[in-house]
Parts: structure tokens; sequence; C-alpha cells
């Protein structure tokens, strides 16, 4: 991966109008080596990333427009972000420098958690206002990005440098309401011949003094302004299908994940503001615990129909005699335990007690499969401390295999990619894995250790000892 010239396949996805999806990641992946080397703290958010590669031509653009098409966007799948790829769209990263820029502002709109906190919100004013937040923490500036001194000719005001995004975005939709709903001089002066101040094609008039102490309008029309525009896409952020409360806990996830494969001399390294960001995320964890995670996933599995007598029969409702139907409660829960030494007999009491606590609440098909290397036979549930036992009596000393249990979920046939999965462990196993689609899962990790998967499928929590 490391030998390839990131510079050149570039300029060949430049005479291309969309790149091949497999040269397309092996180009992406050599990038995020060298953001890892350069700035760890970036190449981590990053390297964590699902990644979707999408083919979506940008439709009615004329070519200089179309050299500033996002290639790169943060996007919801489920309650997880998603890193999304455009390979119609590779004209934007004229080059490698470019390219880590443009990865470096996807991270930050990450550790700025942009797209957890706009889920409900989006338009024109919340793309400015995220990106000129965040722009002005980048060290390489992109082609084409929103600045805060372009804001302030904008709205001829003098807004506050590094703030957050609230602030601009407050600005922003104060003078787009007074643009609508007043026909007055600042209103006016916002304005131009192509729109509002919500258009991204419009002209804007800045007044300002000569260095000989008269006032001139200067006009930023289209063509003297090809950098104003959006520098990436924001349209995957809101979302009405995504959890709010596991949304956050999988973001908190990631960047403590990152913290915690970074150094403190490589986070020194980052601007104060970064710092101050990342500092605000030190030792802390997923704010809800691993058995609300598992809740709330229980409450969006369809889990088929019962019939009930308190509901007609939607086909025949004149025949009353005929039950109705509603949604079954029935769940049916896979819970894996790590066999290894580090996991004590009182925790895996606590954890059990948990689970059967949950099913006061859920009627639960549970099922424990204790494992090392290898998958080993089901225990039954019938008490905490019998089945802690059994796992300690059977423990063997073998390695921790993460990839057995997705196999073992791929061979049997009653797993499907939505199954509810809870995985006990000390985190201590590989870096990959093959998840074979299975997103639904759910680690408890021991203590205040780190997962060693770089991208774990699901959720990660912690259970202190």
């Amino acid at each position: 991966m490391s030998g390839i010239n990131i510079n050149q396949a570039l300029q060949q996805f430049h005479q291309q109008m969309k790149a091949n999806r497999n040269e397309s990641e092996q180009v992406l992946q050599a990038a995020i080596m060298h953001l890892l080397q350069q700035q760890p703290v970036y190449g981590q958010l990053i390297a964590q990333l699902p990644r979707q590669h999408v083919t979506t031509p940008s439709e009615g653009l004329r070519d200089e427009e179309r050299a500033f098409a996002p290639l790169f966007g943060l996007a919801w799948s489920q309650s997880t972000l998603i890193l999304r790829v455009n390979d119609c769209h590779w004209q934007q990263a004229q080059n490698e420098g470019v390219l880590l820029a443009l990865l470096v502002h996807e991270a930050l709109h990450l550790l700025w958690q942009h797209p957890l906190r706009y889920l409900h919100e989006s338009g024109q004013n919340v793309d400015i206002a995220t990106d000129v937040a965040i722009n002005q923490v980048m060290t390489t500036q992109i082609p084409g990005a929103w600045t805060l001194r372009w804001l302030n000719q904008r709205l001829q005001r003098q807004l506050p440098s590094n703030a957050d995004s609230a602030v601009y975005l407050a600005a922003l939709n104060k003078v787009s309401a007074d643009s609508t709903n007043h026909d007055h001089t600042t209103s006016k002066t916002l304005s131009s011949s192509q729109g509002s101040i919500t258009d991204k094609k419009i002209s804007s008039q800045v007044r300002h003094t000569d260095g000989a102490g008269r006032q001139q309008d200067e006009y930023f029309n289209e063509p003297k302004r090809n950098e104003l525009h959006l520098v990436d896409s924001h349209d995957g952020w809101a979302s009405s299908s995504v959890n709010d409360e596991l949304a956050r806990a999988n973001l908190r996830q990631r960047i403590n994940q990152a913290l915690a494969r970074t150094t403190l001399t490589q986070r020194g390294k980052l601007p104060s503001s970064v710092q101050a960001k990342l500092a605000s995320f030190v030792q802390q964890r997923a704010q809800l615990p691993w058995t609300a995670i598992l809740s709330k996933l229980i409450g969006t599995v369809p889990h088929g129909k019962q019939d009930s007598r308190a509901r007609f029969d939607r086909r025949q409702p004149q025949r009353m005699a005929l039950p109705g139907q509603i949604a079954r409660r029935r769940v049916t829960v896979t819970v894996f335990i790590d066999e290894s030494a580090s996991i004590s007999t009182q925790t895996t009491v606590r954890f059990i007690n948990e689970l059967t606590g949950l099913t006061r609440a859920y009627e639960f098909v549970l099922t424990i499969f204790p494992f090392d290397a290898a998958i080993h036979d089901p225990i039954t549930l019938s008490s905490s401390s019998q089945v802690a036992d059994k796992l300690h009596a059977r423990h063997v000393g073998g390695g921790t295999s993460f990839q057995s249990v997705f196999d073992y979920l791929k061979a049997d046939r009653s797993q499907t990619p939505t199954s509810l999965i809870v995985i006990l462990t000390d985190g201590e196993g590989e870096t990959n894995i093959d998840a074979h689609g299975y997103h639904r899962v759910v680690w408890v990790l021991v203590g205040q250790q780190e997962l060693s998967v770089q991208t774990p499928p699901g959720w990660v929590a912690n259970i202190n000892e």
C-alpha cells in the first residue's frame, strides 16, 4: 500500500469520469496511512470509519464547478457514522496534500460531533457555520473552503474567531430572517439580483475602506470566488431514522478509541482548540451503560406478530370472534463470553445478573457461548454462579479470536445480520475482523481496557469490576 504514488494515481483519476472502486480504495488507504504517520489523531478517527463508495455524477455543473464537487461526506448508517466516497468526484483532490486536508476536514467534523449535533437540522446555513468553525482549526487550507473573513464580509459583522458553529449559525439565521421578513438596508445589502444569503451562487457586495480612507464597494461575483463553496457533502447528516442516544454512544466510542491509540506527545502537536476538544473526551465512555444500549436495540428489532383478543382481525373486522395481531416482544440474544483469565468470576456473575434483569422487561431467548480461539458448547442460563463456575472450570488458556464469533454466526443459519449479539471480553484479540455483515453487536469490555479491533461493528461499552 505504501508503494502507491498518490499524486500519479490522482492524475489518472482526473482523466476519468469515474474512478474504479478498488483503485479508489487503494489510494484512500494509502492516504490514511500517510495521515496516521503525519497526524495520528486525525488518522485514527478516519481509519475507524467504515467506508461506502458511491458513484453519483454531478448533473448540470460546469467543468470549473465539477472540480469542486465534494469527494467525501460523513453519513449515518443505522446509528453509525460512515465515510462516503464519491468516486465521480476525485477531481476535488488536486494532489496528495489536498487529499489529506480533505480527510482532516472530515475528522474535525467528527471530533466536533457536527453530524450528531445537526442530526435534525440542515440547510446551507448549517453547512456554512460548521465549515467556518472547523476551517479555522485546519493548518492546511482546502481550496474553496468558506472562511471566517468571507463570512464577516458577507454579514458585515465582526464575528468572534474560533467560536462554536452555533454562534455562526445564529448570525446566519438572523440575517436570513431579516432578509425574509424585512425590506430594509441590511436586507438589500446582503441580497443580490441572483438571490438571498442562502443561495450558493449569489454575488455579494462588501463595503471597505481603501488606502486613501475612501469607502469603496467590492463585488464578489462568482468568477472571482470559486473558492466559496461546500468542501464536503453534509447530505448524510440529517436523518430521522437514527437513534440519538445510540449515535452519541457510538461517536464517543470512536473518539475515545482514537485517544487510546495516540500518545500525549502526538496530541500535543495539534492546535490548542483541537487539544481542548480532545481533553473533553479523556476518560469518558459511552454515556449509556451497555444494558441501555441493548435495550435500545431490542426496541428496534421486529419480532413478528402474535394473536391478541384486544385487536380486531384487519381483513375480517366484522368477525369479532377472530383475534387481531400485535407486535411480539420475544427477542433472541446470543451472548459470547471470553474465557480469558482476566475476566473474573465476580464480573461474570454481575454481567449475567444484568442480563437476567433485562428478561423482566423482555421475553428473552438467551444463549450463552464461551469462546477463546474457538466457540465452545452453549451453557444453559440456570443461575449466575453456576454459569460462572462452568465458564472458569473449562478455561484452557487459549488465545482470543473474535473472528471465530462472526464465523460461527455466519455458519449458523438461524442467525441473521439483524440478530442481537453481545460479546463480553477483555478487549484483547485481532485488530481486523470480517464481521460478515453483522452490525447489531454490543461489545462489553471489562474495566478500562480498549478493544483491539480497529473498526468494530456495533457499539462498545464498559463494565467496571
